[in-house]
């Protein structure tokens, strides 16, 4: 058993829910008619802004609609965004079991390039009902893998990195952590996540 653990940071897209990365644009796609090769070039393009917060889901549609024409009812986009969002952006129930189950012996951080609609909508559904802290990107403007993201998240929390766990299923985050001094884990499915966590004392 690791006792020197006190804290358990995941990250969300890839590991609790389905990557916001790759639904999006199937979403843009829809709600403009874009040919999908178009519609990961414009949001590829709006990311990195989306991430830090200095864009809005809202902002972007706006842009979008001047740019291309919407299939779907103008007034409604954003709704209709976060309608289709909700459907494909699926929780992994497994993943939440474990968290809730760790929620009740540890701090356990939810650390995510979530962008801000995202955010709402999953709120909604009380995505992070079992996180005793939540660190988002678009409200903090840090972003992984900067090592700022990591370090802000430590200095907040009042934690060292060799007491956290850092879970995501990036390998460029995994290294910025690991060279930090998290203990990592490299995200693939929740069975051999919850093996890892077996093996380190944390979960029966």
């Amino acid at each position: 058993m690791n006792t020197a653990i006190t804290t358990i940071i995941f990250d969300i897209g890839g590991v609790l829910i389905t990557p916001s990365e790759k639904i999006t644009p199937f979403i843009l796609s829809e709600l403009f008619s874009l040919p999908l090769e178009l519609a990961i070039q414009e949001y590829t393009i709006a990311l990195p802004k989306l991430r830090t917060g200095s864009l809005t889901v809202s902002l972007m549609i706006e842009d979008l609609k001047k740019r291309h024409v919407p299939v779907k009812n103008v007034s409604k986009l954003e709704q209709l965004y976060l309608e289709l969002y909700q459907k494909q952006a699926l929780i992994n129930e497994d993943v939440m079991k474990i968290i809730g189950i760790l929620y009740e012996k540890y701090t356990t951080v939810a650390f995510t390039n979530m962008i801000d609609l995202h955010v709402r909508c999953n709120e909604e559904r009380q995505l992070f009902r079992h996180f005793h802290h939540v660190y988002i990107s678009s409200i903090t403007g840090l972003v992984k893998p900067e090592k700022a993201a990591f370090e802000h998240v430590l200095h907040d929390l009042g934690a060292q990195a060799a007491s956290c766990i850092f879970i995501d299923d990036k390998k460029e985050n995994i290294d910025v952590a690991r060279s930090l001094g998290f203990i990592t884990y490299l995200y693939d499915t929740d069975f051999q996540l919850k093996g890892f966590l077996q093996k380190e004392g944390l979960l029966s």
